[in-house]
């Protein structure tokens, strides 16, 4: 179990007032882990990160960046990135890449006097059939808000589906009397 300080930076592409068609679900988060040390590579990581954000909220369905606060590498930031499919995570990959000011920006934020981060980690996700759209806020929080990422072990195809089915049953009721509101739910796929 770990606590994370969100950013606020969640979005989505869509534009709010503009008439579209509708669109596929997101299917497939990728969490990166970036652990640093102490030193100027969390500064690095929030500016890299707050310069991008429009470029990744227009390329990507839902982008976040959440910073440990209790973690087993209590230095550890993460980006959430949504897709609809793996060629919608693949084409953002290089309508990004491509983009001149990312370009820039990526070269300055590696080319310090140290490494940016030590190492980093990327894990793909697909999201459950019960899993919540993840949702644009309609302004930005006025206080820091925290998360809580739960990751659940399941030696068998037979006990993941008994989690599932926890959570799509009535322990959700529980977690929304208690003030607690899921955002997503996925199986680790890589």
């Amino acid at each position: 179990m770990q606590s994370l300080a969100g950013a606020g930076l969640l979005a989505q592409a869509n534009s709010p007032g503009v008439a579209q068609a509708p669109v596929e679900r997101t299917r497939l988060y990728r969490l990166d882990y970036f652990y640093y040390r102490q030193g100027d590579q969390a500064t690095r990581l929030n500016q890299f990160f707050s310069s991008q954000v429009p470029l990744f909220a227009k390329h990507m369905r839902t982008f976040g960046v959440f910073t440990a606060v209790m973690a087993p590498h209590a230095q550890t930031m993460m980006a959430l990135s949504g897709f609809a499919s793996s060629e919608d995570m693949a084409a953002a990959a290089g309508q990004i890449e491509s983009d001149s000011g990312y370009q820039k920006a990526h070269a300055e934020f590696e080319n310090g006097a140290e490494p940016p981060y030590d190492s980093v980690q990327r894990v793909l996700l697909q999201a459950t059939a019960f899993s919540p759209e993840i949702v644009p806020l309609a302004e930005k929080p006025k206080s820091l808000r925290y998360f809580e990422l739960r990751i659940y072990h399941s030696p068998t195809t037979r006990q993941l589906a008994l989690v599932h089915e926890r959570f799509v049953g009535p322990e959700i009721q529980i977690f929304h009397r208690s003030g607690v509101h899921p955002i997503l739910y996925a199986d680790t796929v890589i």
